[in-house]
């Protein structure tokens, strides 16, 4: 667009010309802070709606509203968003999901919470939030993570609401935490009960089940913070990863390990850890360098104890925030060899509690005893090296073998 194409917009911008002045808005293409600028006088100023949607894609793709500001989201211009609240569900029904909707509906909450339609505009949201979801899974990851993290932002915005509807707000949070949807879970009896343990566990850190907020940690999975309690759900294949786990120091205690016997799911509840920011690491090759021997040593312990550890990764490490412990009313520090956690310690291996701001293990899933690893090793090579945790398991294990070769052989030398 130049300033002729500026002009006739002006121009043509009557009520009579209506028609032809939207078919001249759909040839713009925003490319420039000059055409941003002159959209964005169009928008201050119109009134009419269909203009309004006309326009709005270009608000909520970032180009208007929104610019980046030391890495931060900010409010550009300052346009009047009272003029969108009369038509909020045409809109949000009219635009498809991007990473953005967050900042649309924090400048728009106040509209959507007391809207006549909320119950509609709610489900129009979460829909497109799950078609979203849907799309990236096993695709793009990181944008996957980003949609299930704004999906519980906006869930845990909607309190404050009574009767049916917060009733319903809380069975979404429910689904959104198992990843499952509410009428796979009421069908199977699981709804109320999954719905008890959040709160209850909500409860033991003074929260409520609307304070729930998705974290990254481990392997390329959300897990769940309220407080300083983490669960972490699993929907599928639950009876084969929860089950008996051998016990070494690195393993985050867990409060409790459960199955669903028949269905598949299960969870687990820990205490809070920070996961390592790999974000900073890849900038910094000191650090990522320092991380990366840290998790070679865990790597290394674990096998002097006859433990493989498969999706040994740096993302799937931790510091301690407190002693690892379990820290829940009438319950020991230490808890093994029960149902509760099915840890075992079969090797009697020496019990020891790694302390504050020492490194964990986030992911117990894929520790396995050497004497099974050699069982689903060819199935191990074929398949799970596919993907990228693969590549730190074989520099790894190398590594770790390579060590073991030499220091015997400096022990034959030394003793021959």
């Amino acid at each position: 667009m130049n300033i002729n194409v500026s002009q006739k917009l002006f121009y043509l911008r009557n009520k009579d010309k209506i028609d032809r002045y939207i078919k001249e808005l759909k040839q713009i293409k925003i490319n420039s802070m000059q055409h941003i600028n002159i959209v964005n006088n169009i928008l201050i100023s119109e009134k009419d709606f269909r203009v309004l949607l006309l326009l709005y894609p270009y608000i909520i793709s970032g180009n208007i509203l929104i610019k980046r500001l030391d890495n931060k989201n900010e409010i550009l211009y300052g346009i009047d968003i009272k003029i969108f609240k009369n038509h909020l569900l045409e809109i949000i029904k009219s635009i498809s999901y991007n990473v953005h909707w967050e900042i649309f509906i924090n400048e728009c909450w106040q509209y959507i919470y007391y809207h006549k339609e909320f119950d509609e505009i709610f489900e129009v949201i979460l829909k497109k939030m799950r078609k979203s979801i849907d799309t990236m899974k096993r695709v793009h990851l990181d944008e996957e993570e980003r949609t299930r993290k704004q999906m519980m932002n906006f869930l845990n915005k909607c309190n404050g609401f009574n009767g049916k509807r917060k009733n319903i707000i809380e069975n979404e949070i429910v689904s959104a935490i198992f990843e499952i949807d509410t009428d796979k879970l009421k069908k199977q009896k699981l709804l109320e009960p999954f719905k008890g343990i959040l709160k209850e566990l909500a409860s033991s850190e003074n929260k409520t089940i609307y304070d729930y907020e998705a974290v990254s940690a481990g392997s390329f999975r959300l897990t769940f913070r309220v407080g300083e309690k983490v669960i972490k759900t699993i929907n599928k294949g639950a009876e084969e990863r929860i089950e008996k786990l051998e016990y070494n120091k690195y393993l985050l205690l867990p409060l409790i390990r459960k199955v669903v016997k028949g269905t598949g799911i299960g969870f687990e509840i820990y205490e809070n850890v920070d996961p390592i920011k790999l974000t900073e690491t890849s900038k910094n090759k000191e650090k990522r360098v320092l991380i990366e021997e840290i998790t070679y040593q865990i790597f290394s312990d674990l096998r002097d104890m006859g433990l493989v550890w498969l999706d040994v990764h740096p993302r799937n490490i931790g510091r301690l925030r407190q002693d690892n412990k379990v820290y829940f009313k009438n319950r020991p520090d230490i808890i093994l060899d029960c149902e509760a956690t099915k840890i075992y310690n079969n090797n009697k291996i020496r019990i020891e509690t790694l302390k504050k701001g020492e490194y964990i293990i986030l992911d117990n899933d894929f520790i396995y005893e050497d004497s099974y690893f050699e069982e689903i090793k060819k199935d191990f090579y074929s398949g799970y090296l596919e993907i990228p945790l693969g590549f730190y398991f074989i520099e790894f294990d190398k590594r770790y073998h390579d060590s073991k070769k030499n220091k015997q052989k400096k022990y034959n030398k030394f003793y021959n």
